[in-house]
């Protein structure tokens, strides 16, 4: 997904207590469960297995790339395969671009830095939960710890996933440099020097093609996601890419790897579903239970530059009308006539924009000249209550009927097409995100050692903070996918991968934090141990179960 990104901030609701305790960070291969099949790796090995594709690929979780016990890149889904089969040795073999705490995950504008754009981790961070058992995250304002691990390889990274790439930025040459030749600093550290590769593809061609000529070679590819995905998460504003647009490039992709590394099979990834993502789907319902105790019958919102409605009844309906992540901070005050937050959502956006607008040269506009088109001319009115007339929710925090079907329809096309590439005689093969994903929503998964997993937010163990990126337990799933393909292309035995033993991938800051006052809000103690500027609103969640 697009993540080099405008800090924003956002808060989860959540109205089921989270446990705050660490979990073990074994890959689960070989523990729990039934007594695991016998390991052959046949003609499998990791060093002649590359992952080109986006932040899934990359393992990128919370909002950040980086690695440790608690999850991050180290828990990838192709990492994963490579660790089922290696076990200690594992990273003598596959090489990943492997940041350290506290990782990279954003840009901000900051005149003081090389470029006035200063690198920080970005990671959402759980610190605590309220009385109530709602989560108190912050977002990480930290500098990025770069290079990653092994940026002075010689060779290309065994995961050239790039967060936020489209198909075309990995098949384009242009400079890899950030600020000058690419819009995130990823590729600088991932793809590094282009005289390994002039582009990402490229990178993996050649990694493969310095394998013996005779030896089997994996090339897995996730891309396509940010197409459609990057119009989910923008509330519809940035364009879905089109798929006529989009099936040459990816053509292009397979037809020169087939082409140029002999003996290769290639694993294929679609796309999931809109309604799959937490991201999309957690918040509607926590809104509809605030409209509704507060008797609105219809909650306002900004489309372009006008303002339109939906039945409350509607909102959190996955084909009618969904709240994204982002606009958090404001779900529990809507309709409020009495507290002085109202203005919280259009400043929050305003901070995004601005430090996008700056980073690009470009100079900040203030809320009067980003609404001045709305409502007649008459703007917006943060003194009235969140979601009428005067004060909808902004455009980017929401997808209403018509980009759910846009989108919906978007999905449907690239994985038709994605689909047909499957072919055993070509040796291209899909592994059905959506499908696995559209399960999960619907009734859950078992791992091979009897954990029930579930796409439910915080709770259910496959989702990051973010609402879109799987954490361990979620990349595991996938892996479990690509096993039979592996086993009886390269004549392996692999055990499943189990997940009691990784971790849910819900960074921790503290497993012990001092949070509560008597009404559930956090203590000044608690409140001493951050900045105020990191530390993110706390909300209470109305009625709800999520």
């Amino acid at each position: 997904m697009r993540n080099i990104k405008r800090i924003s901030v956002w808060v989860a609701l959540c109205a089921t207590a989270i446990s705050l305790f660490g979990c073990g960070d074994d890959n689960g291969a070989d523990n729990g469960g039934t007594p695991p099949k016998e390991l052959r790796p046949g003609r499998y090995n990791a060093a002649r297995h590359v992952g080109n594709g986006v932040s899934l690929t990359a393992g990128f979780m919370n909002g950040s790339l980086y690695t440790d016990a608690q999850g991050g890149q180290k828990h990838s889904y192709d990492y994963l395969i490579a660790k089922a089969v290696h076990g200690a040795s594992t990273d003598d073999l596959f090489k990943v671009p492997a940041f350290g705490n506290p990782g990279l995950g954003g840009v901000v504008f900051d005149t003081s830095a090389p470029g006035n754009a200063r690198l920080i981790s970005n990671r959402v961070e759980l610190v605590g939960v309220t009385g109530a058992g709602t989560p108190i995250t912050r977002t990480n304002l930290s500098p990025a710890n770069f290079p990653p691990e092994g940026f002075t390889l010689t060779r290309p990274y065994n995961n050239l996933g790039i967060p936020g790439s489209l198909a075309f930025d990995i098949l384009s040459d242009a400079p890899f440099t950030f600020g000058t030749g690419r819009a995130s600093p990823f590729y600088q550290f991932i793809f590094r020097d282009q005289r390994l590769g002039s582009n990402g593809v490229q990178q993996a061609i050649n990694l493969l093609k310095a394998q013996p000529a005779d030896s089997l070679k994996l090339f897995t590819l996730w891309t396509g996601a940010n197409e459609v995905l990057g119009f989910v998460t923008s509330g519809g504003v940035t364009p879905i890419f089109p798929i006529d647009n989009f099936r040459p490039l990816y053509d292009t992709i397979l037809a020169r790897v087939k082409r140029e590394v002999p003996n290769v099979k290639i694993v294929v990834f679609n796309i999931p579903n809109v309604a799959s993502i937490p991201f999309a789907t957690f918040l509607g319902p926590n809104a509809r239970a605030v409209a509704t105790q507060r008797g609105l019958a219809r909650i306002f919102y900004a489309k372009g530059t006008t303002v339109d409605s939906v039945a409350t009844a509607d909102v959190g309906d996955v084909t009618k009308f969904m709240i994204l992540l982002p606009g958090g901070a404001g779900v529990g005050f809507i309709g409020d006539t009495t507290n002085g937050v109202k203005g919280i959502l259009w400043r929050t956006l305003l901070a995004s924009i601005n430090n996008s607008r700056r980073l690009a040269g470009l100079p900040s506009v203030n809320l009067q000249q980003l609404t001045a088109g709305f409502t007649g001319g008459l703007g917006v009115d943060t003194t009235k209550p969140i979601g009428s007339r005067e004060n909808p929710l902004p455009d980017q925090f929401t997808l209403d009927q018509s980009e759910i079907a846009a989108a919906n329809a978007a999905v449907t096309a690239y994985n038709t097409f994605i689909n047909s590439k499957n072919s055993q005689t070509e040796g291209i093969f899909v592994v059905d995100i959506a499908g696995l994903f559209d399960r999960v929503v619907q009734q859950g998964i078992t791992s091979p050692d009897g954990e029930e997993l579930r796409a439910t937010f915080l709770t259910g163990g496959i989702f990051t903070l973010d609402g879109v990126h799987p954490g361990p337990k979620g990349h595991a799933i996938v892996a479990n996918q690509m096993i039979p393909i592996i086993e009886r292309e390269f004549g392996a035995s692999i055990p499943a991968i189990n997940t009691r033993n990784l971790p849910d991938g819900i960074y921790r800051v503290s497993p012990s934090a001092r949070v509560l006052n008597g009404d559930g809000l956090p203590n000044q103690e608690f409140l001493s141990q951050f900045t105020p500027q990191t530390l993110m609103p706390t909300i209470q969640a109305v009625g709800g179960h999520y």
